[in-house]
């Protein structure tokens, strides 16, 4: 039988293997673009160089540390204080803003002595996308040796004439950029024998919460610390004519009229 008439099947066009190919490729870019969303989501943010901060979304959290300084503090005192600071840089969260102020002779303002985000230190970085050597040099370099430094000067002090702890207090609120408005968690701590002395009020010259109530400068009060945690470490000092029971009342009432979310208060002792 003759085969000449007979059809040949005819090949399908369109052929399936470059169909399966641009399929790969598909699933190749696919793949490409995830791994860069979760790069970008890993890799570390811009930091601002002045602050430390990350650049875009800004401090996690922040703390401001007051420091009363305006009259001796025992070696004991000072050991403690040193462990309350060297605390409170290791409990702080990385892209924590950190300042730290002494109450300031000067009945104008506070001395603010440090203010800088904590920065990652190289503990856990990812090698894949990060340099662990360098984020451990810059943390060591640009935070904890200032740090450091800061923390040895505060040992040596030779008093002052005045302690005005709310004037300083609210200039180092206010010098901290963003603190009084922020969302995020803030902490105040204090460490002072909280015996305010200035021009505006002064335990020395007899003067309670019904007397400052009654100044000109209690319209000056700002309601400045809603929603922020307060930890007092008092310093205990003997003070001649000055009832502690009046100085508590004051800084309870001063606090609350500040809205504070809570107030802690224990001693920095000296035995």
């Amino acid at each position: 039988m003759s085969r000449r008439g007979a059809r040949r099947p005819r090949r399908k066009r369109g052929g399936g293997s470059s169909g399966w190919w641009w399929a790969a490729v598909a699933v190749i870019a696919a793949a490409i673009a995830a791994a860069f969303a979760v790069f970008l989501r890993l890799a570390p943010e811009p930091i601002d160089e002045a602050t430390l901060c990350p650049a875009k979304t800004g401090p996690e959290a922040g703390i401001v540390i007051l420091i009363d300084l305006t009259d001796p503090l025992s070696g004991t005192q000072h050991a403690r204080l040193r462990g309350i600071l060297e605390h409170a840089v290791a409990e702080a969260a990385p892209h924590t803003f950190m300042a730290i102020a002494a109450v300031a002779a000067a009945a104008a303002g506070g001395g603010r002595l440090f203010a800088l985000c904590k920065p990652l230190d190289g503990a856990g970085a990812n090698e894949l996308y990060q340099n662990p050597r360098k984020i451990a040099e810059r943390y060591e370099r640009e935070f904890r040796r200032p740090l450091d430094s800061l923390i040895e000067s505060l040992t040596s002090n030779a008093g002052a004439p005045q302690s005005p702890i709310m004037e300083s207090l609210q200039a180092a609120l206010a010098e901290t950029p963003g603190f009084i408005d922020a969302s995020y968690p803030r902490r105040l701590t204090i460490v002072s024998d909280l015996l305010q002395h200035s021009e505006a009020f002064s335990f020395y010259r007899g003067h309670d919460w019904g007397a400052f109530e009654r100044s000109p400068d209690f319209a000056r009060m700002a309601n400045n610390l809603r929603g922020v945690d307060v930890h007092i470490y008092r310093v205990p000092r003997p003070a001649a004519g000055v009832d502690g029971a009046i100085v508590e009342d004051f800084w309870v009432r001063y606090l609350d009229r500040s809205g504070a979310q809570s107030v802690r208060t224990e001693p920095l002792g000296d035995l």
